[in-house]
């Protein structure tokens, strides 16, 4: 594995400080009447370091997938590959972790992300690229191989299909639906799975 240098890390983090700070700023006054110049004011960078890092407003907010991305790969996903649970309760939990991203993050943050995801068309969200996506395909696979799941179960689509219930209920929560959309997703996966249980 190459060392990462001290200027990459440095890169990495003056990154995350501009995205942090955003997203504070977002949270306080809103995402549509924050302005480049007020990111860069509030994380003491120039708007040509935002430049350098982000293409636009809106590929900022985008990046939050790499945020939650990280969150899974250095905690979720080993822990679950550790676990000793059946297939159905990983999976739950996967997805509650998910949806519990977003409520820890606030509505109007996820709002943001999705109508930056609707407005740009963003494939991020179950990009083959994504750790996340590849976490929870990988736990498929595995509970294909213990034979907890059929095996003629094609885990992409599957994996498809689960991450479509986790931005479902994520939504129904954003449109104040669900109040507790940990227990709600908990029941839909539960429900879901047990079609493709051996």
């Amino acid at each position: 594995m190459e060392k990462m240098t001290s200027r990459k890390q440095q890169a990495i983090q003056s990154k995350r400080h501009i995205l942090e700070t955003a997203f504070t700023l977002t949270e306080e006054r809103g995402f549509d009447s924050l302005t480049i110049q007020d990111i860069c004011r509030a994380a003491g960078v120039s708007v040509g370091a935002f430049y350098h890092y982000f293409a636009s407003k809106e590929a900022l907010i985008l990046e939050w997938y790499g945020v939650a991305d990280e969150y899974f790969q250095d905690n979720v996903i080993p822990r679950l590959e550790k676990s000793d649970a059946d297939i159905t309760e990983k999976i739950i939990i996967f997805a509650e972790e998910q949806v519990g991203l977003g409520v820890r993050y606030g509505s109007k943050q996820i709002s943001q992300l999705y109508r930056a995801q609707l407005l740009h068309n963003s494939d991020q969200f179950f990009s083959m690229e994504r750790v996340m996506v590849n976490g929870m395909m990988g736990l498929l696979k595995s509970g294909i191989e213990k034979g907890e799941l059929k095996e003629e179960v094609a885990v992409e689509e599957l994996a498809h299909e689960l991450f479509i219930i986790i931005r479902g209920i994520t939504l129904d929560w954003l449109w104040g639906g669900t109040k507790e959309p940990q227990i709600h997703v908990r029941n839909m996966v539960t429900n879901y799975l047990s079609l493709y249980r051996k």
